[in-house]
């Protein structure tokens, strides 16, 4: 995080008060450093001119902070049809989505039956969301916790939660599981040059 500064343009008011950047942002050739650990990703994203658009719960979960459009939905599978649809507009930037039902409908409850069901479900509408992925897309699927449907009592499992990683530009698919979430720094680069982070 602070090897990097010597190699921006210009480090924004928070990065030069930590000496510290976690997110880089490439303005036509000109690097400027962020830390959005203060003021937060999302703003950092919109901030940077890009579109930061939510679906499902991610308003409430935030307050609606960095956001520059927010759709509720009513289930997992309206949030990937709300996704799907979002997915189709020429937009840049970040579409963020939560898809409470597998946590709070059958996670918490300990319902194995509801559990798989939903991942069919899901794995219905991923197959359409894919279809529509554009080249320069990135898609990551991930979760903040773990919710294991088979663990006893009704609070959030400790088990490792699963990072995918898919663009249509990536040779493979990346799949991996970490116990701190992984997600930020790859959201980040995806819109940073590619040397950021090496």
């Amino acid at each position: 995080k602070n090897k990097i500064v010597e190699l921006l343009d210009e480090l924004s008011p928070a990065a030069r008060l930590i000496g510290a950047v976690n997110t880089v942002v490439n303005d036509n050739g000109r690097l400027t450093g962020y830390n959005t650990d203060g003021v937060g990703y999302m703003q950092a994203v919109r901030d940077a001119g890009y579109d930061v658009i939510s679906v499902g719960k991610i308003f409430d979960i935030f307050d609606g902070e960095g956001l520059t459009e927010s759709n509720k939905s009513k289930s997992s599978v309206h949030g990937m049809e709300q996704t799907i649809e979002i997915s189709k507009r020429d937009f840049k930037g970040l579409c963020f989505v939560n898809l409470v039902d597998f946590d709070a409908l059958w996670g918490h409850r300990r319902n194995v039956k509801g559990y798989a069901e939903e991942l069919e479900r899901f794995d219905v509408k991923l197959g359409e969301f894919l279809g529509g992925l554009r080249e320069d897309d990135l898609l990551i699927i991930t979760a903040d916790h773990g919710n294991d449907p088979t663990h006893t009592g009704t609070d959030h499992t400790r088990e490792m939660v699963p990072f995918f990683a898919y663009s249509p530009s990536l040779s493979s698919l990346s799949t991996t599981r970490y116990e701190p979430d992984p997600a930020n720094m790859t959201a980040s680069a995806n819109f940073i040059t590619p040397f950021a982070f090496q």
